[in-house]
């Protein structure tokens, strides 16, 4: 939870979260299940960038309001970055083929 308090009042304060480095409070490895999200997690070369906090917050919306379109949203927003900017993506810590994992599905 501290973790999404720091990334929440980050975002209050328009603080550029897209290429951050999480070194406070970073997401704590996940050993058990759901196994969904610890594939997902397991998947990112990079444990302190955005994407994990992602991958947390689709599942956390998929379980909480599962008829919400968050999910595609935010894969809609990402794709039409990658478009334009090479590097995006990589410094977002999104794996290169995450569309395979089952979260992203």
């Amino acid at each position: 939870m501290k973790h999404l308090v720091v990334v929440r009042n980050m975002a209050a304060h328009h603080v550029r979260l897209w290429d951050h480095e999480f070194t406070a409070y970073t997401l704590p490895y996940i050993r058990k299940n759901p196994k969904l999200l610890k594939e997902a997690m397991d998947a990112s070369p990079h444990s302190q960038r955005i994407y994990r906090t992602l991958a947390l917050l689709t599942y956390v919306m998929e379980a909480l309001h599962p008829k919400d379109d968050w999910k595609g949203r935010l894969i809609n927003l990402v794709e039409a970055f990658w478009r334009d900017w090479r590097d995006f993506r990589e410094r977002m810590g999104f794996p290169e083929d995450y569309q395979r994992l089952t979260l992203w599905r």
